[in-house]
């Protein structure tokens, strides 16, 4: 049973040989020799002992590893309870038969009740004399004690187990010299002098992991659980913290007879005022609980050291830096340095995420809460939430994001030393890890009903929350601060918060909602005269009419923006307004006029040290050479764009760029590594909440899987993308899904549903307007009217769709309508007018770099000219196929059935 050693009662005395017969070694420096006997004072192993396959491994194959006569020592530490004895016995019983000469077990009592830690002279003569000296022959004096018992261990295959040691200078005199011993060493300390001085090998214990401790408390609960109890007892595990001699403790005094005992005791845990007087009044009167066993390493601290790991105990959060453990106890940095790494050597403490960062399990939290006073507990979380209120107001002000307009807060002095956090990266990533403990104060000062200092705090985690999500999240902690204001009477921060929270529900989908939300906090703005906060919810609303394709209204609100904040001086907000305004350009199909304001945007952005927006600026100019067929340009200005979001850690824009690129891949042809960029996005956009996101970039997906030939994975992921457009009210998305379902329903035989799905895209494009929409879905119902063999209607609306895409600039879907007429005029009779239109998007694909539309150009010049009576048209199928079998689209097979079908027919002619 791994369940720590204060599960069992000291031994009486010192030093465990004394409490087993004593048997004897001889001795070379005994005047008289003794016969030699085997020495076995093992402690008992226990049945119910589980897990720490790992550490159990790491120590027997060892054996023999240290060579060159050094003797093998294993350190075995970590906090009370956790199981040290226990892994050490249960590995010496397992090597019994390693060390036929004898196995010893000595309690050094460095944390036993009514003990001193054990002299290493008085360790020594125990030792001695159980190894055969006579009393009146052992040496006075240490070193010469430490040299008797090395020369009684020579040449002797023994294992010593020393548990409890309090140091290294405690445990180096016993040490044997002879590499036929082994040594395991437990200690609540980590013994970094054995390491240092003898290479001894260090081995942390921690608590057992969640599966090992359900396993435990299984073996040691007196009857047989039932499988629904299963529930129960993974609460009552982690309500322990997975401590081994707290579930010992739990699991053994289960009552057999009872019908639900582990659901109770799960209850009551939970409910308990004081966790650790629940666990230990289970116990007999004589064992030692897991307080009693907490107390010992108290007791053994300075009284500074005491007072730091009382006061680190009461944070709100899971775990401390440096800086707030010296707001906490209200010492300078180096000092409370110092000793958080002696309660870390101590095992009292435990490293976080980092090298200082620190937490403690949650049985020594209420053990050393307990042990402060209230005026205490309330001085230091005063300080602490003073610091974090501070420096959470610093790093919010180093974050920039598309819509900030000015706030009011209240920023406390702090006397504890702070991080410094000069630029945004630095920022972030203090806010990133500080969020858990942010948003503890934040509850605590609910709790506390300290109103200014949860506005505060709250206001301050905001843009974190913005950026990372998850976006519901953001939600309630807003509405919590708008409650509050509304408490306090605090107008400015109320509007704020109001435009924060539309600002919010844009991210995650609610268009209309957001919309009026905003359209709340502009007005209460202008009632504050807030002209900057003004300007940004005119800017947000203009974002909100883009998204609802309401692109006038989007276009004459960020106009009112940009006007505004140049009047205000407000750099910022004048280029996140160029962007936006790039945006809706692009969207209309305006591509020069766009790419204007896109550049202007990043030159101011890169003035103002803008990344995020430098980041934005770029995708946007790298998703404009894009679609007018720059690709090299295109996926240079995307990688620079994703570089710059990772370092910032900016999920939301990461994956906007990952969609883009994604789209580049797979009209490059590379429809692997599009799918791999596209699930990347759609991963980190439902992390975030961002369902808007996900969903276009689940309908690119359904585009990749369409082109590869996986037509039903296909229709599943563009039916997704369309129920969650339909949910989220979004037009423009619904309009491009029922043109790709159009298309997808033409390429799989289905013309009558491609036709309805085709009209009712090009609907809905002309509803918003969209012109670049309504062409893209009158060149596809053109491709309809073709296969139906309505030639004229065909080429009316290729035409008026060729001519959509020339005006725009948009190349890549040029080379589309180019091969769309090659195809029309052949089937219409005229293989000599569609061989130039084949040749025109052959030239213009290779131009752009786009190896379907080129494999498709080709393969309309080899039918071309195979139906002018040339067998050189051959080549160009062959080629076509090539290619097509190389990028694994969804033409390959039916083109090589045509070639068959052709060489088969040039065959039989040839031999008529």
């Amino acid at each position: 049973m791994d369940s720590g050693r204060a599960a069992t009662a000291p031994d009486p005395g010192h030093i465990g040989v004394f409490n087993a017969p004593v048997t004897i070694f001889g001795s070379a420096l005994a005047a008289q020799p003794a016969p030699v006997r085997v020495v076995r004072t093992l402690r008992a192993d226990v049945a119910t002992f589980t897990g720490r396959a790992d550490q159990v491994r790491t120590i027997t194959e060892a054996i023999g590893d240290a060579g060159g006569g050094v003797v093998a020592i294993h350190a075995i530490d970590g906090m009370p309870g956790v199981g040290k004895t226990a892994l050490a016995v249960h590995v010496a019983h397992q090597l019994v038969d390693r060390y036929p000469d004898g196995q010893l077990f000595v309690d050094l009592h460095a944390h036993t009740i009514d003990h001193t830690p054990a002299d290493p002279a008085d360790v020594l003569a125990g030792l001695l004399m159980a190894t055969g000296l006579s009393p009146d022959h052992i040496p006075d004096g240490l070193q010469d004690r430490a040299a008797r018992w090395r020369d009684q261990a020579f040449g002797r295959r023994m294992l010593l187990v020393l548990d409890n040691a309090a140091t290294g200078d405690q445990v180096a005199p016993l040490l044997p010299g002879s590499g036929s011993c082994m040594v395991l060493v437990t200690s609540r300390r980590r013994l970094t002098s054995l390491r240092r001085s003898y290479g001894a090998t260090l081995l942390p214990l921690g608590v057992l992991p969640e599966p090992d401790a359900v396993e435990l408390f299984s073996r040691v609960c007196p009857r047989r659980l039932h499988v629904n109890e299963h529930p129960a007892v993974v609460d009552v595990v982690r309500l322990c913290g997975r401590l081994p001699l707290a579930i010992a403790i739990l699991a053994a005094g289960i009552d057999p007879d009872h019908a639900d005992p582990v659901g109770e005791l799960a209850d009551e845990l939970t409910a308990a005022q004081d966790r650790l007087v629940n666990i230990d009044e289970r116990l007999d009167d004589r064992d030692i609980g897991v307080a009693s066993a907490f107390t010992l390493s108290y007791q053994r601290l300075t009284a500074d050291q005491q007072r730091v790991l009382r006061l680190i105990s009461l944070t709100p959060g899971a775990d401390v830096d440096t800086f707030a453990a010296a707001a906490l106890t209200d010492l300078p940095l180096a000092v409370v340095r110092r000793h958080l790494r002696n309660l870390h050597s101590h095992r009292l403490l435990e490293h976080s995420t980092g090298q200082h960062r620190y937490r403690l399990h949650d049985l020594i939290i209420a053990y050393a809460r307990a042990q402060a006073t209230p005026a205490e507990q309330d001085e230091a979380v005063s300080r602490l939430v003073d610091h974090y209120q501070h420096v959470a107001y610093v790093a919010a002000a180093r974050i920039r994001l598309r819509s900030s307009p000015a706030r009011r807060t209240v920023v406390p002095a702090t006397s504890s030393p702070v991080p410094d956090l000069p630029d945004p990266a630095r920022a972030t990533t203090w806010l990133r890890t500080e969020r858990a403990n942010l948003l503890a104060c934040i509850a605590h000062a609910r709790q506390q009903q300290d109103h200014t200092r949860t506005v505060s705090l709250a206001v301050s985690l905001a843009p974190l929350l913005g950026l990372d999500g998850p976006w519901p999240e953001a939600i309630e902690q807003l509405n919590h601060i708008l409650a509050t204001c509304r408490d306090l009477g605090d107008l400015h921060t109320e509007a704020w918060a109001v435009a924060e929270l539309g600002v919010l529900r844009r991210m995650i989908g609610e268009f209309p909602q957001a919309t009026d939300v905003q359209e709340q906090a502009l007005a209460k703005f202008r009632e504050l005269d807030n002209q900057v906060g003004e300007a940004w919810s005119l800017a947000e609303l203009g974002v909100l009419r883009r998204f609802l394709e309401e692109l006038p209204q989007a276009t004459d609100l960020q106009e009112q923006a940009l006007a505004k904040f140049r009047n205000l001086g407000n750099q910022h907000g004048e280029a996140w307004s160029l962007a936006e305004l790039g945006v809706l350009r692009r969207m209309i199909g305006e591509f020069p006029q766009a790419t204007d304001l896109q550049e202007q945007a990043l030159a101011k952005f890169r003035e103002l040290d803008n990344q995020v927006g430098e980041a934005w600026s770029l995708a946007e100019l790298g998703v404009l050479r894009r679609e007018v067929g720059d690709y090299a340009q295109a996926a240079a200005l995307m990688e620079q764009a994703l570089t710059l979001s990772r370092n910032l850690g900016n999920g939301m824009d990461e994956a906007y760029i990952l969609t883009m690129r994604g789209v580049l891949y797979k009209l490059a042809g590379d429809y692997t590594q599009a799918a791999t960029l596209l699930e990347q996005s759609m991963t980190i956009s439902r992390e975030l909440g961002d369902r808007n996101r996900e969903a276009w970039t689940c309908g690119e997906l359904g585009l990749v899987r369409m082109t590869t030939g996986d037509y039903t994975q296909a229709a599943a992921l563009m039916e997704q993308a369309l129920t969650t457009f339909r949910d989220l009210g979004s037009g423009l998305g619904q309009a491009w899904l029922y043109a790709d379902l159009g298309v997808l329903r033409r390429m799989t035989g289905d013309y009558a549903a491609a036709a309805t799905l085709l009209e009712q895209s090009l609907a809905t494009f002309r509803g918003l307007p969209n012109n670049y929409g309504q062409a893209f879905a009158l060149a596809n119902l053109g491709v309809l009217r073709r296969i139906a063999g309505d030639y004229i209607r065909a080429a009316t609306l290729l035409d008026e769709a060729l001519t959509a895409f020339q005006d725009s600039g948009d190349r890549k879907r040029e080379v589309e309508i180019l091969n769309y007429k090659g195809d029309l005029l052949r089937a219409s009779g005229e293989p000599g007018q569609a061989y130039t239109w084949h040749d025109q998007a052959l030239r213009l694909a290779r131009d752009l770099g786009q190896p379907l539309d080129e494999a498709r150009a080709l393969a309309g010049i080899g039918r071309c000219t195979l139906a002018t009576g040339v067998a050189a048209g051959l080549g160009d199928l062959q080629h076509a196929l090539a290619i097509f079998q190389r990028l694994g689209a969804a033409e390959a097979p039916e083109l090589e059935a045509e070639l068959e079908a052709e060489l088969e027919t040039i065959t039989d002619a040839s031999r008529r």
